[in-house]
């Protein structure tokens, strides 16, 4: 049986929190924060499925934290869908920028937010597990080819 998938939830508005903690924890473990750089510590510790995102947050924003995360090759794959309360033609390109996979705007339909959820983890899992072969297939390789020597 595979691992409850993780979610972490980013968002200073502590009502906004405790809707998607109550939409989402019966089905996936939630750790949440309201603090930026609580954030990006929360990643490296828990290594979540998928990430939401409030873009506005009191010193390190959602595209700052969006940023140091693409820049560690580790954390780098890990969704991230931007929750937003800005103009969303301006908030999609930037978000696009920094390979956000997408923006919901606020209020967003609950529904539509337990499909995306659901849909980006089953995507992460998936390349995971393509990743997790490839790299398999990698040790066979070069084992097979040390054997030939």
């Amino acid at each position: 049986m595979t691992e409850t998938p993780c979610i972490l939830l980013v968002d200073d508005d502590l009502i906004n929190l405790g809707l998607l903690e109550k939409i989402l924890a019966p089905h996936y473990r939630t750790v949440s924060t309201t603090d930026g750089f609580e954030a990006i510590r929360l990643v490296k510790e828990h290594r979540p499925d998928l990430i939401l995102l409030d873009m506005l947050l009191p010193q390190l924003n959602g595209l700052e934290i969006c940023g140091l995360l693409r820049e560690d090759k580790r954390l780098k794959t890990i969704p991230v869908l931007f929750l937003t309360g800005h103009d969303r033609a301006g908030a999609d390109i930037l978000a696009q920028d920094l390979g956000v996979v997408d923006l919901l705007q606020k209020p967003y339909a609950l529904d539509s937010l337990r499909l995306r959820v659901r849909n980006y983890i089953t995507l992460k899992r998936s390349l995971d597990q393509i990743e997790a072969l490839q790299a398999e297939l990698a040790g066979n390789t070069e084992g097979e080819g040390r054997r030939a020597d």
